[in-house]
């Protein structure tokens, strides 16, 4: 019997409380004994998981989910002991819960731990979880390298999956795509995606744009202080324009690149938004990104874009001269960008979650679709 666990800390303010529920749902329907562990506050679950089986341990009044709980941790260590350990692996949207971590490795039972992208955890709590959970049997799952490299942690395995793209997306790039008209005439526009708004990072994007003035720039910034210091700065700079959209789809059809010349230190909140990467990505937009920048390993060189050297700013703006100019590596390179963003198509994440959560066991074959079957198993 193969069966997976999904254990979820739930609170209002979490933004995926109920991370790969399609994958759940898809992996139920193919007959996989699939259960559901909530902990913290009463939120309805998702109609994708409300009919399979389900437990729920409330944090009563004002108590937090925290590793500090101790009565949290005996109820979902007692919850563990008493459920079948035969074929059971585990996924863990987090890691609040030390004693999920000790109690699979007391158990001999694999577990997988999502390191989220919003909430990095105090070094404390890291090396609590080091400390109580080491095992080969457990790994750690990240949303793209840069942060598997920012937060490693010892004595686990590492494995890089990123979210799929959301439907939203697919739809609409699919519909791009089907209606793109040959280039022409007409202006070269690109992305620049300003994750800050340093005075490094805007004399990058004035010499780019001083070098390439034919070409239009589209400055995406992040938040509205950045926005208001970059719209000052690049004030002079007549083909750059700068702004801040909700929904960047509407930038993805106009444009035809996307680059980034940031190389951020450390990992803040805009350092975590990886989607628009690999949006572009799938609307066709190759990417030049700095060694050091995020979503390096995305890029493969002279196949969907280029990674330059750290302050290679002339040649950035040689490369965007060059794709400008010559319509036969543009459109090979946006062909490229377009078959590496599959990878985040939900059918490949589901077969990726499914053979890391089962190693291999069961196969997530996206036949079944999402449809609220009953479950033999269960």
């Amino acid at each position: 019997m193969t069966r997976l666990l999904f254990i979820y800390p739930v609170n209002a303010g979490m933004s995926m409380p109920f991370r790969y529920a399609e994958t759940a749902r898809r992996l139920y329907n193919e007959k996989v004994d699939i259960r559901l562990l909530t902990v913290g506050e009463r939120i309805p679950l998702p109609p994708l998981l409300q009919t399979i089986p389900h437990q729920h341990i409330p944090v009563e009044g004002k108590q937090r989910i925290s590793y500090k709980a101790l009565h949290l941790q005996v109820q979902i260590w007692n919850y563990l002991i008493a459920i079948p350990k035969n074929g059971l692996s585990i996924f863990l949207n987090g890691l609040e819960f030390p004693v999920v971590f000790w109690a699979c490795r007391k158990l001999n039972v694999p577990l997988t731990a999502q390191f989220p992208e919003e909430q990095p955890y105090s070094i404390l709590h890291r090396r609590l979880i080091r400390w109580v959970g080491r095992s080969t049997k457990t790994t750690l799952l990240y949303g793209s390298q840069l942060q598997a490299d920012h937060y490693h942690l010892k004595g686990f395995e590492q494995k890089v999956i990123s979210m799929p793209l959301s439907e939203h997306n697919l739809k609409a790039a699919q519909q791009h795509r089907e209606m793109s008209q040959p280039r022409g005439d007409a202006w070269f526009s690109v992305i620049i995606g300003c994750r800050s708004a340093s005075a490094d990072s805007l004399k990058k994007i004035s010499l780019i744009a001083d070098r390439c003035e034919h070409i239009r720039f589209q400055c995406w910034f992040f938040n509205k202080a950045d926005l208001q210091r970059g719209s000052t700065a690049l004030a002079a700079n007549a083909n750059v324009s700068c702004l801040r959209p909700q929904d960047g789809i509407p930038l993805y059809r106009t444009a035809k690149l996307y680059i980034e010349v940031e190389e951020p230190k450390g990992l803040t909140k805009e350092g975590l938004k990886l989607d628009y990467i690999r949006e572009a990505m799938e609307f066709g937009l190759p990417a030049l990104l700095l060694k050091n920048g995020i979503g390096r390993e995305w890029i493969t060189q002279g196949v969907n874009g280029y990674v330059l050297e750290s302050g290679q700013i002339d040649e950035m703006a040689n490369k965007i001269q060059l794709l400008a100019h010559s319509n036969l590596l543009y459109d090979r390179l946006s062909y490229n960008a377009v078959k590496v963003a599959q990878q985040w198509h939900p059918p490949k994440v589901c077969q990726a979650l499914s053979n890391l959560f089962l190693a291999g066991k069961k196969k997530c074959s996206f036949r079944t679709g999402l449809r609220q079957s009953e479950n033999l198993t269960t």
